[in-house]
């Protein structure tokens, strides 16, 4: 009899641990609820002035290295250009980092839907510091759209390239008025590419089927776990062939010069070799470019649209190992 209370108790304590563990995730998951309905997303613009910046660290310099006299002269100079007003024409500068998906893309439209509501006389130029591989055509097509919605606002649109802009990177690319690239940035794979493995033999092997039920003829070509066809290989790379032809125009629509028979090939070259194909149209660094405007008077201003996370995956982030931790331990227990 003794043993029976003993097992009933220890069956009682799992069944109260694991209502412990129920209550416990219930309030984080409410307490994160809660705190995400308070969070909204919080969007905050973020301006620096470039020349200012370049003229700060100059007169940091120039207060440890040159004499007190100079420095005194110079940073007067400086108060009194602060004071000024600027001129009607400003470049604002702009960064795309890519990735596969162009997820940068999200915060770029916003920002250019902010240029174009400041538009002309206000904006002279926008420069775009980019760098980018390539990656899905849908998302590097969206991300080129939203360059063209500058052109199309009369908007002067410069792309500069320090490192790459291959495939969807040169897509964005070739829409500018103007592309500059650095001497070893690597530009151009203007190609298409589709590539997955197929577990069907090993399936086969296993003695296991693989079902696949769909409506149209074409609706799945080359899949994981499908048997691969020569039909379908074909009807796939039909598909590549149609996307390549399109990429071609587009390039061919914003850079007319340029002979596609050479260029549309898949490679990829240097930044001299990609002036002399008509791929870009100067040899310069981003750096370069940006103090030669400066050079000209003109106020260069860099934004970006920083967004905040909301608080929900934060916490439930930070909370996460811990609820982990909890279950193993639970199930342990359970298991004894």
């Amino acid at each position: 009899m003794t043993e029976f209370f003993f097992e009933l108790g220890l069956f009682a304590s799992k069944i109260i641990f694991l209502l412990i563990v129920i209550g416990v995730f219930i309030t984080l998951i409410g307490s994160a609820a809660a705190e995400y309905k308070k969070q909204k997303k919080k969007e905050k613009l973020i301006i620096e002035n470039i020349g200012e910046k370049l003229k700060e660290q100059t007169l940091n310099l120039y207060s440890r290295t040159q004499p007190i006299k100079k420095f005194k002269k110079e940073l007067k100079a400086f108060k009194k250009q602060k004071k000024e007003e600027p001129p009607s024409n400003s470049v604002y500068v702009l960064d795309f980092k890519g990735d596969l998906q162009a997820s940068q893309v999200k915060q770029m439209r916003e920002e250019i839907s902010i240029l174009i509501a400041a538009a002309k006389p206000k904006i002279d130029e926008v420069v775009l510091r980019l760098h980018n591989q390539g990656g899905l055509v849908a998302s590097h097509g969206l991300a080129a759209s939203q360059l063209q919605r500058l052109k199309a606002h009369g908007l002067n649109l410069t792309v500069c390239v320090d490192e790459v802009a291959g495939s969807g990177g040169y897509l964005m690319a070739c829409t500018a008025d103007k592309i500059l690239a650095a001497p070893f940035a690597m530009i151009g794979s203007i190609g298409v590419l589709a590539q997955l493995p197929n577990f069907h033999r090993f399936l086969q092997k296993q003695n296991i089927d693989f079902e696949e039920i769909y409506a149209g003829k074409h609706k799945r070509t080359l899949t994981l776990f499908g048997e691969t066809t020569e039909e379908k290989r074909e009807k796939l790379r039909s598909q590549l062939e149609d996307i390549h032809a399109a990429f071609k125009n587009y390039v061919l629509k914003h850079r007319p010069n340029i002979d596609l028979s050479k260029i549309a090939t898949g490679d990829h070259w240097l930044g001299e070799k990609a002036k002399d194909l008509g791929l870009v149209d100067e040899i310069s660094t981003s750096d370069e470019y940006l103090i030669s405007l400066l050079n000209q008077g003109k106020k260069v201003y860099h934004i970006k649209l920083k967004i905040e996370e909301s608080k929900l995956s934060n916490y439930l982030n930070l909370n996460k190992s811990s609820l982990w931790i909890l279950f193993n331990w639970l199930k342990n227990l359970l298991d004894k």
